[in-house]
């Protein structure tokens, strides 16, 4: 089953695996602005050092690539 909002592979196939408890597929570009904003609002002694946007942000555009 694909979402239609997955990512697509190299290829242009959209690819997420599934299972009953399980879900891997790519950030999609609301899964990263919400994860920066956990960020931002983190108790500082859980975050040692915050990034700076643009390096979080495309470190996890970089899921799912395969390399």
């Amino acid at each position: 089953m694909t979402a239609p909002d997955a990512p697509e592979s190299a290829l242009g196939e959209k690819v997420q695996i599934q299972g009953p408890r399980l879900l891997l597929r790519p950030f999609l570009p609301s899964d990263i602005e919400r994860q920066w904003q956990h960020m931002l609002e983190a108790d500082p002694m859980a975050v040692a050092q915050l990034p700076d946007q643009a390096s979080f942000t495309a470190r996890l555009l970089r899921s799912g690539h395969l390399v």
